[in-house]
């Protein structure tokens, strides 16, 4: 396979299905140096910024619709910098705020390699239930990192809450709830915590609920990400520090299509080695029809029948204390025997709870149909 020579002081544009290989050189994404000889695999509809500190080569393995583009300078904007060194100074908490496609999750990979350069460990609450790069979309997530990172999506979730939606309109006290949840768990190694948010920043709504997250996260340091003054009504009324950033240079808006494509994605990550279940109602602690309730709710009949018009329909599974153990689809419903069949792959003797979710998936992780009101994030 013939090599890509790049010279020193240029960014790599790799936009997936593709992979890249450093063969000779120093280079690095996002504040993460490459080793020789590491292959790193850039998903589809995902792009990395891999910046030369000299002149490097690389080999490149291209799937369909991938590009790849070689610009000047670093795709990196000095403002990133800036608030990188600004994070480290405040310590403690961050909230990371911005729009549809601003970066959002890009500028916080940066933050976590950065805080890691500085030999702290950072914990990632990963809010965004429609675009979630760490836990599958519909949940939220926690996770921990302890070195380098070259995107979200490598992170291992170590908690999930299960929402049931991929817009947060219908499930703001669930997400308010959830990240409470989720910061109380996060270890005490951690000397940095980030939190990453949706994209729906606009409107009374939208303002209201953002602020919600700043006052139940109480961070240190509050950055928002973008331009021409739309994150205002937000950073104006929130009491703690912020600034704000610009998006990155080669920042790439996606389409409603892409997005999705990138969902169903997520879906796959956590439906692999799915198998077919049984699963009877009186084992269960707990079942919520509403996806998104507050809480759970515990009943000791069911009306299972209902259930067989929920046919596809995401399901999570929970432990005996409400987290999330895994996702799975409702593929029949038996009154009589009070039995659901669906397809998960886990063990579903561990399950103490199931809530229903507002996606209708089929068994290969396509998003069939979303049975709520969409907003923009």
């Amino acid at each position: 396979m013939p090599r890509t020579a790049v010279e020193a002081g240029r960014t790599l544009l790799v936009l997936g299905p593709a992979s890249v290989t450093l063969i000779e050189g120093e280079a690095s994404i996002l504040e993460s140096p490459l080793t020789q000889g590491e292959r790193v695999v850039v998903l589809k509809g995902r792009q990395i910024p891999v910046e030369t500190l000299s002149q490097s080569f690389f080999e490149l393995n291209q799937g369909a619709g991938s590009e790849v583009q070689v610009v000047e300078g670093s795709t990196i904007p000095n403002s990133w910098r800036e608030a990188s060194e600004a994070v480290l100074e405040a310590g403690g908490r961050v909230v990371v705020i911005g729009g549809v496609d601003a970066g959002k999750s890009t500028f916080c990979t940066y933050l976590i390699n950065s805080s890691i350069k500085a030999g702290l460990e950072t914990a990632l609450v990963d809010a965004d239930v429609g675009q979630a790069d760490v836990g599958p979309p519909a949940t939220i997530s926690l996770a921990s990192a302890k070195k380098h990172v070259r995107a979200l999506t490598s992170l291992r979730a170590e908690a999930l809450i299960f929402v049931g939606h991929i817009s947060p309109g219908p499930i703001v006290e669930r997400v308010i709830s959830g990240i409470a949840r989720l910061k109380a768990k996060i270890s005490s190694s951690a000397k940095q915590s980030i939190v990453n948010t949706d994209g729906w920043i606009e409107g009374e709504q939208a303002v209201a609920y953002k602020m919600r997250i700043v006052d139940e996260v109480s961070p240190d340091l509050v950055i928002g990400i973008g331009e021409n003054g739309k994150l205002d009504p937000i950073l104006n009324r929130v009491k703690t520090p912020s600034l704000t950033v610009q998006c990155p240079t080669a920042v790439r808006r996606r389409s409603r299509e892409e997005r999705k494509q990138l969902r169903e994605f997520g879906y796959r990550r956590y439906l692999q080695k799915t198998k077919v279940g049984y699963l009877h109602f009186d084992r269960l602690k707990s079942m919520s029809f509403e996806a998104g309730e507050t809480g759970l709710t515990r009943k000791k009949t069911f009306d299972v029948g209902g259930l067989r018009e929920m046919v596809n329909s995401m399901l999570g599974f929970l432990d005996e204390d409400g987290w999330l153990l895994g996702i799975g689809i409702l593929l029949d419903a038996d009154a009589g025997r009070r039995v659901i069949k669906v397809s998960t792959p886990i063990q579903l003797e561990d399950v103490r709870g199931i809530e229903v979710g507002a996606v209708k998936l089929a068994e290969d992780g396509r998003e069939l149909a979303y049975m709520a009101e969409p907003n923009t994030g």
